[in-house]
């Protein structure tokens, strides 16, 4: 657990992400990009990652908000 107050940061399921190894290199470049991308702050920058797993085909159920 990430903080005994809350819930378990969640995981993918293996079956959500892409068979296709260079699906799954296209991703990682992705969120590469987005990290090393200075003009996005970082909720920016979480913003396009989540994106990233979106176009992927993978579910984001959860996300913390900071706020």
């Amino acid at each position: 657990m990430c903080c005994p107050e809350t819930e378990p940061f969640p995981v993918a399921k293996a079956d959500e992400f892409p068979k296709d190894p260079e699906d799954l290199v296209r991703m990682l470049l992705q969120i590469r990009e987005a990290l090393e991308n200075e003009k996005l702050d970082d909720f920016q920058c979480i913003d396009e990652i989540i994106e990233v797993y979106h176009r992927a085909g993978c579910r984001v159920d959860y996300r913390h908000d900071f706020g």
